[in-house]
Formats: structure tokens, C-alpha cells, sequence
């Protein structure tokens, strides 16, 4: 296999990348990730943990995962996923300063490529209950130990 120099360079792009994201409740989510960079193949998975804080915030936390790619020595498979989380977190951020100045819409226009909006929005509504309905049970504090 041919060594490939993938830098983070912002003017590059992915000339085609498959992503399918899974959301493991409401502040968990893993994104599958294969696209290239620099004619390279690359195989990644994003996850995404947003955890509520209040109505109007969350704590947001990510990591990637990159896949080595056979040929490569470890020192090259180290530049290039560093490289690749890099672009990763640039795009990541971007995103980012956009929900920073993103109001909802109840009833938004959408494009095709937008995706299962409405979807995603009725499945999220039922972690958000008043803290009155939701059962003694289920608020109460559980420790469980595990001895191994």
C-alpha cells in the first residue's frame, strides 16, 4: 500500500462519506463513519454524548475512533488518525457555534437531506417529563457493585 500524506488541511474534503447515527437513549449516540481522505479509505465511528443540564443547556462530550489502516506503520496510523480527528474537530465545532445561536422551530421547513426530524423529535420527547410525573422509584438513587 502506497504511504498517503493526510494533514488537516481545512481547504480538503471527504469525496464521499457514509455516516449512520444511533442514538442509545438521549445522551448517547455513536455515529459510523467510512469516507476517504486523500484517496485513502478511512473507517471512523464519532460518539456523541450531550447530557441535559437544564431546559436551555446541555454538557457536551465527543471522541473519535479511528480505524488503523493495514500497511501503515504505527507511527503513520498515529499522524493520520491525529490528523483525521483534527478535521474531525474542526467540523464538530462548527457545528457547535451553530446550535449556539439555534432557536426551534416547532414546525420547520426541510429539505431531503435533512433527514427524520420529526421523527427523532417525538422519540427525544419522552425523556423530557415534569419532575412531578415522573415515579418515586424512578428517582431514587441505585448503586449496584460488581465484584469481579
Amino acid at each position: 500500500m502506497p504511504i498517503v500524506d493526510i494533514t488537516p488541511d481545512p481547504a480538503s474534503s471527504f469525496a464521499e462519506l457514509v455516516t449512520v447515527a444511533t442514538y442509545y437513549g438521549p445522551a448517547y449516540q455513536i455515529t459510523d463513519m467510512t469516507g476517504s481522505m486523500a484517496g485513502q479509505a478511512i473507517h471512523s465511528i464519532l460518539l456523541n454524548c450531550h447530557v441535559p443540564i437544564n431546559q436551555h443547556s446541555f454538557t457536551l462530550r465527543y471522541g473519535v475512533l479511528v480505524k488503523k489502516i493495514p500497511g501503515l506503520s504505527e507511527e503513520q496510523n498515529r499522524a493520520m488518525a491525529m490528523a483525521y480527528v483534527e478535521q474531525a474537530r474542526a467540523a464538530f465545532y462548527e457545528d457547535v457555534a451553530i446550535w449556539q445561536s439555534k432557536t426551534r422551530v416547532d414546525n420547520p421547513l426541510l429539505c431531503d437531506g435533512d433527514g427524520p426530524v420529526y421523527q427523532l423529535r417525538k422519540w427525544y420527547e419522552q425523556f423530557y417529563v415534569d419532575a412531578a410525573e415522573v415515579p418515586h422509584e424512578n428517582a431514587e438513587r441505585h448503586e449496584y457493585v460488581v465484584k469481579g
